[in-house]
């Protein structure tokens, strides 16, 4: 996921593509748009700090008809928690195609990779229609999204102590590849790619497991010798379903 960047005034980075309040050119003017630059402005009021945004990369001469990301921060919250940082994903479009969406999510310090997390028993994900009334309810979401994102930091520790057999890291491997293409070997994914990923516990085994399968470069070889190297996830939408998905299987073997 790419996107031209500016700084705003508060030094927060913006995509530029949706900077100008504008809906896609396409759109009747009866559509309530949800102007992501103006939620990050009110965002920014309530001490929420943009620290990247993101989206995909289009051939469309309009740059408003893509999804966008956006993470953020608070500066109350700006510490780590057990080496994570909680922050809220914000995802949303200006051609009608989405609506505004709030998940509770992590950036995980020793590998500079963000998870996004959700669950149905404890994380939240908060969807806005696009109204001309909806940005206060957007900055109400986005307080119970961040406390959802402080309360899964606070797990790890948990999951820390969570010892995974062989034959379950195997197995979780194996679930977490069929998220995805299903292709991957379960060996594959529980390859350690930094030294503090080491171990049987369900957290690093997730960490290993998450950025095998959504950074790609693994190498293999088709059935007919041909070696191939596995890409990673870019897209917003398959990002957050493959992470929210990984998050939800490591609490099934939390449980």
């Amino acid at each position: 996921m790419t996107i031209t960047l500016h700084q705003d005034a508060t030094g927060s980075t913006i995509p530029t593509a949706v900077t100008d309040g504008a809906a896609a050119a396409r759109m009747s003017r009866r559509y309530g748009m949800i102007d992501t630059a103006q939620v990050i402005a009110a965002f920014a009021e309530d001490n929420y700090l943009t620290v990247q945004s993101s989206a995909k990369k289009t051939k469309k001469q309009d740059p408003r008809e893509v999804k966008h990301m956006v993470r953020l921060r608070h500066t109350d919250h700006a510490l780590a928690i057990n080496g994570a940082v909680p922050e809220i994903v914000m995802l949303n479009a200006h051609d009608g195609t989405s609506s505004l969406r709030l998940l509770s999510g992590l950036f995980r310090l020793v590998c500079s990779n963000g998870l996004v997390v959700q669950s149905h028993a404890l994380v939240e994900e908060v969807r806005i229609r696009h109204t001309h009334k909806a940005l206060e309810e957007a900055l109400t979401a986005a307080r119970t999204v961040m406390a959802a994102s402080i309360e899964a930091a606070h797990q790890i520790h948990r999951w820390e102590q969570v010892m995974l057999t062989n034959g379950e890291q195997v197995r979780f491997a194996a679930e977490a590849s069929s998220l995805w293409t299903g292709r991957i070997p379960a060996q594959d994914l529980l390859a350690v790619r930094r030294p503090d990923d080491a171990g049987d516990d369900l957290w690093r085994v997730f960490n290993r497991v998450q950025e095998n399968l959504t950074a790609g470069g693994i190498v293999g070889r088709t059935a007919t010798g041909r070696q191939t190297r596995t890409r990673g996830i870019r897209a917003v939408d398959s990002s957050v379903r493959v992470n929210g998905a990984l998050w939800a299987l490591a609490e099934r073997f939390s449980a």
